[in-house]
This record gives structure tokens, C-alpha cells and sequence, in this order.
């Protein structure tokens, strides 16, 4: 999706190097409602996660929130300046 909207994954802005800067910088702007969650839930769920529940917590909550849809929307307005 990064790509097909005319940013390079490979130009970071808080993170560099590596192949896929700006994606980690994007995936910052979403991981308080995504991953944090998702982590906390499956421990909670099975302390002895090996990452299976953790994954499958974490799409969930990618679904949930709808994060897909509205990432094209929101990197949109953040490269317009809008808030």
C-alpha cells in the first residue's frame, strides 16, 4: 500500500537504515492502539504465549479498528499538514 501511494518504504523520517524505515515509522503512529493492546491481552490470556496468540490478537485488533481503510486516509492528511 506504501508503495502504490508514492512513498518510499526505504526514506525514513524517525527511523533509518535498514530496508523499511518509513514503514516502522508508520507503524509507530498505530502500535498504541494495535500492538500494545494485543501484546497485553494475549499475555493475559496465555502467559506462556509463544507469539500465536499475540498474532492472532494483534490481527484482530488490526481488523477492529480498521486500521487498513483508514491508513491510506490518514497518511494523506498527515503529508497535507492537516490534523
Amino acid at each position: 500500500m506504501v508503495c502504490s501511494m508514492g512513498y518510499l518504504p526505504q526514506l525514513g523520517f524517525v527511523h533509518e537504515g535498514g530496508t523499511l524505515p518509513f514503514i516502522y515509522d508508520i507503524a509507530d503512529l498505530y502500535k498504541l492502539e494495535t500492538s500494545f493492546p494485543a501484546a497485553f491481552e494475549a499475555i493475559r490470556q496465555e502467559p506462556g504465549d509463544d507469539g500465536e496468540v499475540t498474532r492472532s490478537r494483534l490481527k484482530a485488533r488490526v481488523e477492529d479498528t480498521r486500521l487498513l481503510q483508514r491508513m491510506p486516509r490518514d497518511l494523506k492528511k498527515l503529508f497535507a499538514g492537516e490534523t
